[in-house]
C-alpha cells in the first residue's frame, strides 16, 4: 500500500516585552501566539488500525494556542 506524502504548515509569533516606557512593569514577559496545521490537512490514509501511521502523523486538525511566560 503506497502512502501519500503529507505537508502541514505551522506558524507562530512571539513578542518579548523589554520593560521600557509604558511597559516597564512587564519586563520579563513573553507572549507567543501560534496556529498549527494552518490548512487543516488530514493525515494520509494508511493500512493501520487508525487508518494513518501514528508514529509519523497525527489526526489533530487546525488548532491555535497562546503561550505566556514570565521570568522574574
Amino acid at each position: 500500500y503506497v502512502v501519500d506524502s503529507w505537508f502541514v504548515v505551522n506558524t507562530s509569533v512571539t513578542y518579548a516585552f523589554d520593560g521600557e516606557g509604558a511597559y516597564e512593569n512587564l519586563d520579563g514577559l513573553r507572549v507567543k501566539v501560534g496556529l498549527n496545521n494552518v490548512f487543516d490537512k488530514a493525515p494520509p490514509l494508511a493500512d493501520e488500525n487508525l487508518n494513518f501511521f501514528t508514529g509519523l502523523h497525527n489526526a489533530m486538525g487546525r488548532y491555535g494556542y497562546i503561550d505566556v511566560k514570565y521570568e522574574f
